[in-house]
Formats: structure tokens, C-alpha cells, sequence
């Protein structure tokens, strides 16, 4: 997934070697003084405390803590860093094969977070879940396959993985697309998988603020991702509301198997044979994610 603020500049989100041996103890001082600022912070305070006890003190402790100009933050667009295809890092002699298909998914402040939260659910969310039950219940291939959307405030990855036998790796991919493309209608969500689904994010919804640290966690998500104060209150309600037709319009939106990377650590030689008849063009990476041929293997019966 790239940062991709003007169209024009691609950067890798995380960094790399190269960026991270490049900084010098300026950079971060100065980083700390731009952007270490009281008023670009929240203090977020729970506990057995009140508010006339508590705020002189913390007065007091953060006295000569200084306001300063903090640069605005602008709205970044995430964007696909790789095209659609399968990535393949060899590991000789690997036992099973570690895949995960993926791309760029939602902001956590998007109106379809409480949609995508249970047609994920529904799709890779847990044990009970149509992977979980295909890959392992089902076929064997694996001891756990799962899904997941990581929101951000810009838009952050979704992924569906699994450690699956070297053998059944080409078999395993066919099963990842096939659930993928029935979430988006080829096998239409049931009733009863849409009110499990959405039940069981309601019943653990509140073991979420069981501890201050987790009240705390739970409130500095308002400030980091920009949400309305009202936000939890609103939980159930807004999962109540979603629908069978809600959970296959953002499968549809958001989960395009053909826009996805395929990304593959395993045994080469045993398993590129089985993915070439997938005819989808397969790029080797080495361990870093750098290209190690020129061009991507050509699919099976592409032409020359």
C-alpha cells in the first residue's frame, strides 16, 4: 500500500532499510518539537480521579509545555503499490506456504464501517466464518484462515491469509477467490449467518471498556480517527441496521478479487508448477520485495 498524497510521488508507508538508516537524531528532534505540541495533543484521563482535583496538577506538570505552529495535516490517498498479480518469495524447503491476498480497504471514518465490519465477519472474521470453514472445516489445507480490515484514518489495508500446505497451495488460492467472490453475491449471505454475525460484534462489543486502559483506548480512537462523540453510543444501533443487501453492495465495493495481490512465501519449486495454471502473472521477489526478474512469469497459454 503506497502514500500517495499528490498522484504523483510514490512512497511505501512504512518505510524501508534504506529510509530508516538515513535518519540522523536531528530529524527526529526536530520531528518532536514540529509536531510534540499541547495543542496538536489530547490528554485522556480514567480512573478514580476528578476533574478539580486533577487539572491543577496537571497544570502544574505541564507548565512549561508550549503551544507552537503545527503543520496541517492534509488528507493522504492510499493507493494499490502493487498490481494484480502473485508475488512469490522462495523458501526451499518450507513446509507450507504463507499467503495473503490483499488490497487497500477503508478509513475508519468511512459510513460503511459498520457494513464492512459484518460482512467481514461473515467472511473471515473467526472460527465460525465461510474461510475458516472452507480452508480448514472443509478441505484441510490449513489451521486457520482469516480476513480482516485494518481502518486508519486514511484508508488502511484488508487482507485475507493463512499458512496452508506446500501441496495445497494452488488449491487454497482457488478457495480464497471463490469466497471472495461469494461475498459479493456468488453465494449470497444467509439470514442466519447475518444475524450470527452481527450478534456475536454486538455481545463482545462491551468487554471492550472492561479496564480505565481500555476506556482510554477506546477514546483516544475518537480523537485519532476524527469520530463524533457519540460514535459508541451508536454501535449497536448502526450494526443492527445492516442488511444482507448492505453486506454484498460493500463486498462489492470494496473486495475486487481482480484487483488484488496475491502475495506467496513458500517452496517454489513444488509450488509454482500448480500456480501457473491459476494464468495469473507471477512476479518473484526476494526476501527485501524487490524484484528478481525483469518481468513477470507469463501465465499459462499467454501468448509470446
Amino acid at each position: 500500500m503506497d502514500e500517495n498524497p499528490d498522484k504523483k510521488e510514490t512512497k511505501q508507508l512504512t518505510g524501508d532499510e534504506k529510509t530508516v538508516k538515513a535518519m540522523t537524531r536531528d530529524d527526529l528532534v526536530n520531528f518532536y518539537n514540529t509536531y510534540y505540541r499541547p495543542n496538536n495533543a489530547t490528554l485522556i484521563v480514567v480512573g478514580d480521579v476528578d476533574t478539580a482535583s486533577l487539572k491543577p496538577k496537571l497544570e502544574k506538570a505541564f507548565a512549561n509545555w508550549k503551544p507552537g505552529e503545527v503543520p496541517a495535516m492534509s488528507n493522504v490517498a492510499m493507493t494499490m503499490a502493487a498490481k494484480p498479480a502473485i508475488y512469490l518469495v522462495d523458501k526451499p524447503g518450507a513446509a507450507q506456504s504463507s499467503v495473503s491476498v490483499g488490497l487497500v480497504g477503508i478509513e475508519r471514518s468511512n459510513p460503511d464501517f459498520y457494513a464492512v465490519q459484518v460482512m467481514n465477519s461473515i467472511l473471515g472474521g473467526g472460527s465460525t466464518a465461510r474461510l475458516f470453514m472452507n480452508l480448514r472445516e472443509d478441505k484441510g489445507y490449513t489451521y486457520g484462515a482469516y480476513s480482516r480490515f485494518t481502518p486508519r484514518r486514511g484508508a488502511g489495508p484488508f487482507s485475507a491469509s493463512g499458512e496452508i500446505q506446500t501441496v495445497s497451495t494452488k488449491e487454497a488460492v482457488q478457495e480464497f477467490l471463490k469466497e471472495l467472490n461469494g461475498i459479493r453475491g456468488a453465494r449470497p449471505v444467509t439470514a442466519a449467518e447475518l444475524d450470527v454475525n452481527k450478534q456475536s460484534l454486538i455481545r463482545r462489543f462491551p468487554s471492550q471498556f472492561e479496564t480505565p486502559g481500555q476506556i482510554a483506548g477506546q477514546l483516544s480512537a475518537l480523537v485519532t480517527y476524527g469520530l463524533p462523540d457519540s460514535t459508541f453510543n451508536e454501535f449497536i444501533a448502526k450494526v443492527n441496521a445492516v442488511s444482507a443487501a448492505d453486506v454484498t453492495r460493500v463486498a462489492n465495493k470494496y473486495l475486487d478479487p481482480s484487483r488484488m495481490a496475491i502475495v506467496i512465501v513458500g517452496d517454489r519449486k513444488v509450488i509454482e508448477p500448480g500456480l501457473k495454471e491459476l494464468n495469473m502473472p507471477i512476479n518473484l521477489l526476494d526476501t527485501e520485495g524487490n524484484a528478481i526478474v525483469a518481468a513477470a512469469t507469463q501465465p499459462v497459454g499467454a501468448p509470446k
